[in-house]
């Protein structure tokens, strides 16, 4: 796409088929950045094109299995048949609503080096090989009969299945998988974290105090905003703390076995806060800023706290990309990037609202260094325990002033929330507007939310 013919083109495709397309501020002539969401379920996964000089395709996260077979896989197949391959897979953290979509991907892809669907060029992921920190040589003569069982019994647990979900063709197969052991299996040690040497995705420059900032192409940056060496400990030592209580002996270190059961354990683990649901009696503008202004019970999972939360440049555009992060760490590098720039607030396109919309995960101060009017939540509100997003979030959200309207882009309409948040009055006096394509109540819940900045 590289000119306005071309742009032109892509948009009477989407009007063709009906699906939902929304663009700001496009000027002719004006570089492209396009963000696919794919309808994810209760999980997360999005496709961002830059078209430049050359065309680049980032894909964050997968999803679930179904993610992956209904939506990303045409899409990948449409970008091969171009004679292009994927710049960059960046799969943020272990939870299976993020990753699942790339286990069944990687057994279809097969090897590295003779893709069957695309060529991914570099991949972004942190499993227990990159929590060492402390480098180990590795000691056989801890792999004894009683520690090897402790980890294949870990493993045997397998990963959780999608809710909702029947078990059919392979998938029920496949979940005894782990994304690790593909990585090996197909020969991409050589492309993963390579922009990292090969070493653990995170904020800090190695013996350096500075951001990481990772150039991908000419015109295309991405700076690391998550996680940092302390919250990656931090899942090291819920996995150390996991094996001890299992009986595991010797020093804890990585190879294949221990890489397996440490991906299977994490994505079995709850979250540590406590799913609480507030019932409100919202009966005036005074009760939505009350419960906006609330203290935030912050996200202390260290699985979501290991989440790669960054975000991409490319010309003078700029998005935001959360996962599943702690907002702590989000919240201080971006008061360094606002000194830095010698701004208030730091401009983003668009963001990605973390944990899809968790109120423990959006806090007022973080929302106040943001300068943004669009909000992307990806959730049908459906996951096992939560309800997604969460009200306290969304009024977090509209509350904040602006002089612009706030789009809330979600890719499932939020039934539970919708007849709170739709209400006139609130979108006139907060200045904001509810975007959104899939209806599960109308059993719509298979296009793709495409946005172009």
């Amino acid at each position: 796409m590289s000119n306005w013919e071309d742009y032109e083109e892509v948009i009477k495709d989407h009007l063709k088929l009906k699906s939902f397309f929304y663009y700001y501020n496009l000027k002719v002539g004006e570089k492209l950045l396009k963000i696919d969401v794919f309808p994810a379920s209760y999980g997360e996964s999005f496709l961002v094109t830059c078209a430049g000089e050359q065309n680049c395709y980032f894909l964050i996260d997968m999803g679930f299995m179904s993610t992956y077979s209904n939506s990303i896989k045409s899409k990948l197949l449409e970008i091969k048949n171009n004679g292009e391959s994927l710049s960059l897979m960046i799969l943020t953290h272990i939870d299976d609503d993020h990753i699942s979509g790339a286990i069944k991907f990687f057994v279809e892809n097969g090897n590295s080096e003779h893709p069957k669907i695309i060529k991914v060029e570099n991949i972004w992921f942190n499993s227990y090989r990159h929590l060492q920190f402390e480098k180990k040589t590795f000691d056989e003569k801890i792999q004894t009969n009683k520690n090897i069982v402790i980890l294949e019994n870990l493993i045997k647990k397998e990963r959780p299945r999608e809710k909702g979900l029947r078990n059919v063709g392979s998938i029920g197969a496949l979940q005894g998988s782990t994304l690790a052991s593909l990585l090996y299996y197909y020969n991409y040690l050589g492309d993963w974290n390579s922009h990292f040497n090969n070493n653990a995705v995170v904020v800090e420059e190695e013996e350096v105090a500075a951001f990481r900032k990772i150039k991908i192409t000419d015109e295309v940056n991405i700076t690391i905003l998550s996680p940092d060496i302390n919250k990656l400990r931090a899942l090291n030592d819920l996995w150390r703390e996991k094996l001890v209580s299992e009986g595991f002996e010797g020093t804890i270190s990585s190879n294949e076995l221990m890489d397996d059961a440490f991906e299977v354990y994490s994505a079995n683990t709850r979250g540590l806060n406590k799913r609480k649901k507030n019932l409100y009696n919202i009966s005036s503008y005074r009760d939505i800023e009350q419960i906006a202004n609330e203290q935030m019970d912050a996200d202390c999972s260290p699985v979501n706290g290991s989440s790669i939360a960054f975000f991409l440049e490319f010309q003078e555009k700029r998005v935001l990309f959360l996962a599943d992060s702690h907002p702590d760490i989000v919240l201080g590098n971006l008061k360094e990037i606002a000194l830095k720039e010698k701004v208030k607030k730091v401009y983003f396109d668009a963001v990605k609202v973390s944990h899809h919309g968790s109120k423990h995960n959006t806090s007022r101060e973080l929302l106040e260094i943001i300068d943004t009017d669009k909000f992307i939540f990806s959730t049908n509100g459906r996951g096992k325990g939560f309800t997604h997003p969460d009200i306290e979030t969304v009024f977090r959200i509209i509350t904040i002033k602006m002089d612009r309207t706030k789009k809330l882009i979600f890719n499932y309409k939020p039934a539970h929330l919708f007849q709170i948040i739709n209400r006139n009055e609130l979108k006139e006096k907060y200045n904001y507007e509810i975007i959104y394509i899939n209806d599960l109540s109308l059993r719509k819940d298979n296009h793709i939310t495409t946005i172009i900045i």
